[in-house]
């Protein structure tokens, strides 16, 4: 067999003694739990904050939304400079955060439907 006949405090493997990546058997469990939470929360988390912000930033007059708070309504005016819309409800005119919207409502699919 072959014998290393040179410094072997930086090469253990050679010289009989525990190999370099013995250890990292022992840390397989976390990280495989890590690329589950990865997997699981993290990427769909993501991919709905880019939806959500995509809705948001498509957000045009005539729109009916539906709140936070359960109310629904038409866009009557959006302010893009500070993040904010009006909706009207039936004649009444409330201005909220674009970020309050938690949903658009697409009347023109429901039209094709029909």
């Amino acid at each position: 067999m072959f014998r290393f006949s040179g410094p072997t405090e930086f090469l253990p493997f050679l010289s009989g003694g525990t190999p370099f990546f013995a250890g990292i058997g022992d840390y397989f469990p976390f990280i495989a739990i890590i690329a589950v939470f990865l997997l699981v929360v993290v990427l769909p988390a993501r991919k709905e904050k880019k939806a959500k912000a995509n809705m948001l930033e498509t957000l045009k007059k005539g729109d009916k939304v539906l709140l936070q708070a359960g109310m629904i309504g038409k866009i009557q005016q959006v302010k893009n400079g500070d993040d904010t819309v009006v909706v009207d409800f039936d004649g009444t005119k409330i201005p909220f955060l674009k970020s309050t919207i938690i949903r658009v409502f697409n009347d023109k699919k429901v039209e094709a439907k029909s």
